[in-house]
């Protein structure tokens, strides 16, 4: 028996598409401008991401480059690391903000994703193509994460749990655990949420562990916690108040590193064994203020004052420097190991009036931008490293390695040096019987 069959839209059905599109096109966002509007309204291209595809994506296990990119067709593929460094919005960087807050700062540090926890966001707004509406950055478009705020004025609970495993060792599970609280009353509403979570390896579909990525950041054997709270303040019926205030800490503390053999000797390996004071990480403190006023002077009010204050780590690396001394061997080049820290301290004002008239509107305001950076590089002492001795090294910032072009400070990371001795840990723990991993 042959049969074939064919699907025809009833009217119903045909009304029931036409409604849902009509809702989503009358969707407000601000990514496409400084003032609230519909979708149907923006000539460009706005994706919507709503909380349910990210409560999806977060109950997976995914992180929020994987979830924007599964569902912004415009936006690369995650690496699913730290990093979102190659994730471009039509093939071109984006800039990244938290409720109208820039993520971006003037050292290109491509973290601006790993910024917040799913479980704080209500929705992803997304500008696909250039804009100069917020600043640069966005010759690529604009991603907007609107974090979740309380919805009623009764007390609600909202708690996440989550686990997963491959069961190829010990040292392969996550998990994450998360609570909010929200409410309040007629005049005044907030919510405040704590995030913990905690990775461990990664492994391959042989069951062995993949190489970790030591130059932009892996998010193996990583601790998470994101706090934040917000609070909202009806002052009258146009008026309105908005403060965010968030703690973000992505800290790796793994004992997996590259092992290079005795001065260097080898092709790099994952050994267990690996300890050092600094390691990759993200740490964030964001204060957000926001005043709207729906009629001011016939106009409409738009006023934010922010502070973000970010610090970021990485893990040491196998580099070469030329010393300033002549080597009778002829080889003037010396290994050593390094790891950089940046800091970015930001102060930022913005303030728009929107008037309205029949047929067009005029926005127009002042904006303030004030981005202070630092960056220091520990460089840990190239004999000792170099033999994997165990014991505590000191960072070699006495100088006696070059600054030109080819030297330590002139082309890798500038930035403030540090021109002090510290001690720093940087060794690899005997342990007998160890197991080399390859991804």
């Amino acid at each position: 028996m042959l049969a074939a069959g064919a699907t025809v839209p009833t009217l119903a059905a045909t009304e029931a598409v036409q409604k849902n599109q009509k809702s989503a096109d009358e969707k407000m966002v601000v990514v496409a401008s400084r003032a609230p509007k519909s979708i149907s309204e923006i000539p460009a291209t706005v994706w919507y991401v709503d909380s349910e595809a990210i409560e999806r994506g977060n109950r997976s296990g995914k992180t929020l480059g994987e979830i924007l990119a599964k569902e912004v067709p415009s936006l690369d593929m995650s690496s699913g690391a730290r990093t979102n460094f190659g994730q471009n919005l039509r093939g071109r960087p984006m800039l990244v903000m938290i409720d109208g807050v820039s993520m971006n700062s003037s050292r290109g540090i491509s973290r601006q994703l790993d910024s917040i926890d799913p479980f704080n966001i209500q929705r992803v707004e997304v500008l696909s193509g250039a804009t100069s509406i917020y600043g640069a950055g966005a010759t690529g478009g604009v991603i907007n994460i609107v974090t979740k705020k309380a919805e009623s004025e009764e007390l609600t609970f909202e708690s996440f749990v989550s686990g997963q495993s491959g069961f190829n060792s010990s040292e392969d599970g996550d998990f994450k655990l998360a609570q909010s609280v929200s409410g309040g009353n007629e005049k005044v509403r907030g919510r405040a949420a704590v995030v913990y979570g905690k990775t461990q390896g990664l492994y391959d579909a042989n069951g062995k562990m993949v190489v970790p990525d030591m130059t932009q950041g892996s998010l193996q054997f990583n601790e998470v916690v994101d706090a934040m709270g917000n609070m909202t303040v009806d002052v009258s019926e146009t008026k309105k108040l908005n403060f965010t205030a968030q703690y973000y800490s992505s800290q790796q503390k793994s004992p997996y590193g590259l092992y290079h053999g005795p001065n260097y000797s080898q092709s790099p390996e994952v050994r267990k064994g690996f300890e050092s004071d600094r390691q990759m990480g993200t740490k964030r403190v964001l204060i957000n203020a926001e005043y709207i006023d729906e009629a001011f002077f016939g106009q409409q009010l738009l006023a934010q004052a922010s502070y973000r204050n970010e610090d970021y780590t990485y893990s040491p690396g196998y580099l070469r420097a030329s010393t300033d001394t002549f080597q009778p061997s002829g080889d003037n080049d010396i290994a050593y190991m390094s790891a950089s820290q940046q800091k970015s301290e930001v102060f930022s004002f913005k303030t728009a009036l929107v008037k309205k008239w029949d047929s067009f509107s005029l926005t127009y305001g002042i904006d303030g931008y004030h981005d202070r950076f630092s960056s220091n590089q520990t460089v840990y002492d190239p004999a000792r490293s170099a033999a994997s001795g165990a014991g505590k090294q000191t960072a070699f910032l006495d100088g006696s390695l070059s600054r030109g072009s080819n030297g330590l400070f002139g082309s890798v990371y500038p930035g403030r040096l540090q021109h002090h001795r510290r001690v720093e840990r940087f060794r690899w723990l005997p342990i007998p019987n160890h197991e080399k991993y390859s991804g």
